[in-house]
């Protein structure tokens, strides 16, 4: 398990090295420096590394079910990392596929009850925060993503551009509902992260944008693995919970006495 967690961040740092270190490769140069098949694999390996890491880590019986959901939502969402290195106008919307996929697979994991250390909000914050989820989504997408789609005449992206941000909301959502920090602030790093990438390809591109945009992914696929698992000292603590402790058993003094009568 802890090799699967460890390679993560030896695989992330590599492949952000290799974005900081060839900066004609965050320019949208078509010419990269490395094959584009093996920069596919670098940007795939720590998502499924955490893939690996999620399926083998230690989980209470309630949570078995969230740890599968956010298993292949990480292999999914290595899968649409692979179509969108490989080429992001041929790909984009098998790319786009693969992360919705996963984006309701997590929604599937975040709706999942009775899970330990979360703290369901009331009903009123559920609401408010729709509400004001829906309405970041409606401004983005009627006043910036829809015109720059119809401004480079890619109208063929609008339906999946629309339910895929769509999804990604409702996400978001269903992370802040179920109240556990760690998935609720990975889903906040997607949004960002989407955001940049979205900004960036169809808006105005962003110095050096892919760079900010790998590293908001890979820390927002990071919390919500960890918001799946538990550390092997919350396991070993709660195993310890559950066997029952033997009460010892106390010498009476009276036992002693008859001992000594006898030997009289």
């Amino acid at each position: 398990m802890r090799v699967f967690f460890f390679s993560y961040f030896v695989f992330a740092a590599i492949y952000l090295a290799y974005l900081w270190t060839f900066p004609e490769y965050v320019s949208q140069i078509k010419e990269t420096v490395l094959p584009v098949e093996l920069s596919a694999l670098l940007k795939a390996l720590p998502i499924l590394s955490l893939a690996c890491f999620c399926q083998t880590s230690y989980a209470s019986p309630c949570i078995v079910s969230l740890r599968n959901f956010v298993t292949f939502g990480l292999i999914f969402s290595a899968a649409g990392d692979v179509f969108l290195e490989l080429d992001n106008d041929k790909y984009f919307v098998n790319g786009l596929g693969s992360f919705l996929i996963a984006h309701v697979l997590y929604i599937g994991a975040f709706l999942v009850k009775e899970v330990p250390g979360c703290k369901p909000v009331s009903r009123g914050k559920k609401i408010i925060t729709g509400m004001v989820l829906f309405s970041f989504y409606v401004s983005i997408l009627f006043n910036i993503l829809l015109p720059s789609l119809r401004a480079l005449n890619k109208e063929d992206f609008i339906i999946p551009v629309s339910i895929y941000a769509f999804a990604i909301v409702v996400m978001t959502w269903c992370a802040y509902v179920r109240g556990e920090s760690r998935g609720f602030v990975g889903a906040g790093f997607f949004v960002i992260s989407d955001f940049l990438l979205a900004w960036n390809k169809f808006v105005e591109p962003i110095a050096y944008g892919h760079r900010y945009v790998m590293a908001t992914y890979y820390m927002a696929q990071l919390l919500i693995t960890l918001s799946s698992t538990i550390s092997p000292g919350e396991h070993v603590q709660k195993n310890a919970e559950q066997v029952p402790i033997k009460p010892k058993l106390s010498k009476k003094p009276e036992d002693g006495a008859r001992r000594r009568t006898r030997k009289i």
